[in-house]
């Protein structure tokens, strides 16, 4: 009864498809940007497109747009009257109708749209519209990340990824592998890493002996890894793969953890040996290079076009990282042997390469670049105890140590992209090894199915027809990363150098320093304190400050807090908040003086900026060392001198509640003890906070203002306010050349740092004569 149904369903579409196809075959169908670059249209009289403004460039006679779809990389320049470019500005959506011709400027582009007729189909506010033809940083993208993929290198990356994918499911195909969807909700961890996201209905019931009373009757989470699921479906067909979402609950806000990405995952029976995988790994990734190579995608980003992006490399650079990809084989060595180079071979690293650690990313790093050559390396044979209880031995055991049949794949500045081993196929082997990790209970018998817990089906697959088995990992954000050179986690070209001896270090600050690729002539000197419970890494790796210094080439210092409770900083005690008093602050000045006379650095042009409790540091450099810096940006903190108590690193609630209230003068007065006599030039300060900030509330930044603006000898009324500045809901108050205050609507404690703004304020885009400097405002 159901099936003719269908088929008069099925029928009806056809005819009503068939239609419209007819119908519409002589109408002015619109043309894709791409389709009309690439290609000589067959009526070039009569084109329609359909896309956004990416700039518009007026003159006296005529117009210039500049039109994206998403479907391109470059743009298609529309030519156009003054009339009819009125009410188009960057964001609109039109559509144009006209002829294309041959361009007057062939190098730019070889023809142009002389537009006839334009239909604005959606306005854009060119004083709103958050995207303007500039560089954005990624920090500010992230705030909007409804708009960010209309960028044209995201919408690029957008394309790319797809064309990825698009070849990825082939080449499996061609290797007689199965595409399967195993769960996002499981019972296990997979790994037993812990680092899960717990999955629960707002509804509980009553609890029983078998049931928790919650949805699923026991606890369920979102998949870390589709692994063992796909050992399952292995044992069914043979060889499988998926490219699933995976989720990691890991709490570090770095660019090098995600909490959620899409992972490609495959398993196959019969594996010979871990060689055999790594060659199948190799070859892979040899295909899907050379494939993406020949497209269209692939040269948009190696020819790096859209400059007005910034967010690529080099295409030489590039175009070398996806020659190394193509080139094949690539080195294979034991963790063993990396960890003996690293010993031998290696700089000093933040962290001493030793057996039965994990390798570091510096580590990674280093192996990757002079091990490989630029090229991928195969690191094989990690100690048995940092690897998950899955892993079978090594076929040629370490004589000292415990090792297990697996790889990690590194990819030069990107590390770790592949990951891989071979499985303890023998039921007795695999029971003993979650014994050794306290997975199930000790003992010498067979464990109980209860014993088992959520792993008791895994087990089963061990008790029936077990085979050899190969799992394969590829983290496909991380391969993106590789071939497109998004900046994200190839922060900067170099890594941080500890420097020890600098001077007088009253609390034992490490101090670390990062050098750019091209220095200024007289570099600027930046400080970037971090945040409580941060790190000098942790600050150099959560912000894009060290990919600009790339570019713009001044020196950043990394101090690392030696408060080993919470890691904030010292801004209470009397030495701090003394010039040349001790505490942290000394500590921090010292290294500055270092820097500036090791690297003939400018020393009026030292900055300092940080979040929190680094930017609680920013208001005490400023304040007890007016003499030293230039300029702060204090994002998230407190005035000086609000936290200050009986001792170093002293947490005062009464200022972090907002409690201590005090007038401009008084502010001034704490401010200038901190150094008596100074009658000198006082560095100007830019300030941001919260509205929602819980850790210290937004009556500090009333209290800051309060302070600079008396120390500076500024109103405290603003002399403009600009709304929605820098941030869509954050406001603005200019009381000057020398201070600004920003509080950001609805915002936390973790406010957004927008590099951008920082570096505006500093100058340090500026390079040579007429830069801002102390004494210049």
């Amino acid at each position: 009864m159901i099936q003719p149904r269908i088929s008069r369903c099925i029928q009806g579409a056809l005819h009503h498809s068939r239609r419209k196809h007819t119908s519409s075959q002589h109408a002015n169908a619109p043309l894709s940007v791409s389709r009309l670059l690439e290609t000589q249209p067959i009526d070039p009289e009569n084109i329609t497109i359909n896309g956004f403004v990416r700039s518009i460039r007026n003159q006296k006679l005529r117009s210039f747009a500049a039109i994206g779809d998403g479907s391109s990389l470059r743009p298609l320049q529309a030519l156009l009257t003054p009339q009819q470019a009125q009410g188009l500005s960057t964001g609109t959506a039109v559509r144009l109708s006209g002829s294309w011709k041959p361009s007057l400027n062939p190098k730019a582009q070889s023809h142009e749209l002389h537009v006839e007729a334009v239909d604005i189909l959606g306005e854009a506010n060119a004083a709103t519209f958050p995207l303007q033809k500039k560089y954005h940083t990624p920090e500010y993208l992230r705030t909007i990340p409804h708009l960010r993929s209309r960028t044209p290198f995201n919408s690029t990356l957008l394309r790319f990824r797809s064309q990825c994918i698009s070849q990825l499911t082939q080449f499996f195909a061609d290797q007689d592998f199965i595409q399967s969807h195993p769960p996002i909700i499981t019972s296990s961890d997979c790994e037993g890493a812990g680092e899960v996201f717990e999955v629960a209905s707002g509804h509980k019931g009553p609890a029983t002996n078998e049931d928790d009373g919650t949805f699923f009757r026991s606890p369920k989470y979102l998949t870390v890894s589709s692994q063992l699921h796909l050992e399952a479906l292995a044992q069914s067909v043979g060889k499988v793969w998926t490219l699933s979402p995976t989720f990691r609950a890991e709490k570090s806000d770095t660019p090098r953890h995600l909490s959620e990405f899409y992972m490609l995952e495959a398993e196959m029976n019969f594996a010979k040996n871990l060689d055999h995988v790594m060659s199948f790994v190799e070859k892979m990734l040899e295909n899907l290079t050379r494939n993406l190579h020949k497209s269209a995608v692939g040269q948009e980003i190696l020819s790096h076009k859209g400059d007005e992006d910034n967010t690529s490399r080099e295409p030489i650079q590039l175009e070398r990282r996806w020659e190394c990809m193509m080139s094949g084989h690539w080195e294979r060595i034991t963790y063993s042997e990396a960890i003996n180079y690293l010993q031998m071979r290696g700089p000093k690293f933040n962290h001493e390469p030793t057996w039965g650690l994990g390798l570091q990313a510096e580590h990674e790093r280093f192996i990757a670049a002079e091990v490989g050559g630029g090229s991928p390396v195969f690191v094989t044979d990690y100690p048995k105890a940092i690897k998950p209880f899955y892993m079978s031995p090594s076929e040629s055991p370490d004589m000292d140590h415990e090792t297990v049949s697996c790889f990690d794949l590194l990819v030069p500045e990107t590390c770790e992209i592949v990951g891989g081993s071979m499985r303890e196929y023998r039921l007795p082997e695999l029971i003993n090894s979650m014994r050794a990790r306290g997975m199930i209970p000790p003992g010498s018998e067979m464990p109980l199915d209860e014993e088992l817990g959520s792993l008791k089906w895994y087990v089963d697959l061990r008790r029936w027809g077990s085979m050899l088995g190969l799992n394969e990992i590829t983290w496909l954000y991380a391969l993106l990363l590789v071939l497109s050179s998004i900046p994200t986690i190839f922060a900067a070209a170099n890594n941080l150098t500890q420097i020890f001896d600098f001077g007088s270090n009253p609390t034992n600050i490490s101090m670390y320093i990062y050098i750019p690729s091209t220095l200024q002539p007289r570099p600027p000197i930046f400080v970037n304190p971090h945040w409580c419970h941060g790190s000098a890494e942790a600050a150099f790796q959560g912000t894009q400050f060290a990919t600009l210094a790339d570019i713009y080439g001044y020196i950043i210092i990394y101090p690392n807090s030696s408060h080993t409770v919470d890691s904030c900083w010292d801004v209470s005690s009397h030495e701090t908040l003394t010039h040349d008093g001790g505490g942290d602050s000394l500590g921090i000045a010292n290294m500055v003086h270092y820097a500036l006379h090791t690297y003939n650095g400018n020393e009026k042009r030292v900055f300092s900026m940080g979040t929190s409790s680094g930017a609680m540091m920013t208001n005490v450099l400023l304040g007890s060392y007016p003499d030293l810096f230039a300029a702060g940006s204090a994002w998230a903190g407190v005035a000086f001198g609000c936290f200050a108590g009986d001792g170093y690193d002293v947490w005062n609630s009464e200022c972090a509640a907002g409690d201590i209230i005090k007038t401009g003068p008084q502010w001034k007065a704490i401010v200038e003890a901190a150094y008596p006599g100074y009658r000198g030039w006082r560095p100007k300060m830019q300030v941001f906070h919260g509205t929602a900030d819980t850790t210290l509330y937004p009556q500090n930044l009333k209290e800051e203002i309060k302070e600079w603006t008396a120390v500076l000898g500024l109103p405290e009324v603003p002399k403009r306010t600009v709304v929605d500045s820098p941030l869509m809901g954050w406001t603005t108050y200019d009381y000057g050349e020398t201070f600004h205050a920003t509080s950001a609507a609805n915002v936390t404690h973790n406010i957004p740092t927008v590099e951008d703004v920082v570096l505006d304020w500093f100058g340090l885009k500026c390079a040579g004569v007429g830069c801002f400097e102390r004494g210049t405002v």
